[in-house]
Order: structure tokens, then sequence, then C-alpha cells
């Protein structure tokens, strides 16, 4: 199982934090495709891309591409 992910930069650690703290079998791959903000796709959201990085990451005859898009809150709690 390949997830590829994309996000700022400046969350690596954040990102790299957040795997670290579940067990995941050795079968799962984490892909992380993170921008500066002066990179073109910043602001962008380059589903293809991202779709043909993981696919190319498959070390299997056969896959399924399953597209799930979060986006997380930045607020801790939700508002009242």
């Amino acid at each position: 199982m390949i997830f590829v992910v994309k996000g700022d930069a400046e969350n690596e650690t954040s990102f790299l934090e957040f795997v670290q703290s579940f067990y995941f079998p050795p079968r799962v791959t984490f892909l992380f495709y993170l921008v500066q903000p002066s990179h073109p796709q910043y602001r962008r959201f380059p589903m293809n891309f991202l779709r043909s990085l993981g696919i190319s990451n498959v070390e299997t005859t056969h896959y399924i591409a399953l597209d799930i898009d979060l986006h997380p809150s930045r607020c801790a709690s939700p508002p009242l």
C-alpha cells in the first residue's frame, strides 16, 4: 500500500512525527511530495502527478488507485 502525501515543506517534521507515531507494516510506503512556498505547485494539488508517482512505486503486477483528499484543519478544537 502506497500513500502519496502532498504538503508544505515547512510541515515536514509534523508529517514524519505523525507517521512515526503509528505502527505500519512493512508493506506500507509513504511518499511525501513537499513543496516550498516559491514552488509553482504550492497552491495547487497536482492529482495526476501524485497518482503517477504512486503508480511508479508499485512493486506488484496489479494495483488499484484510490484518490482520497483530506484537508486537515489547523484548528486545535472545533469552534463553539
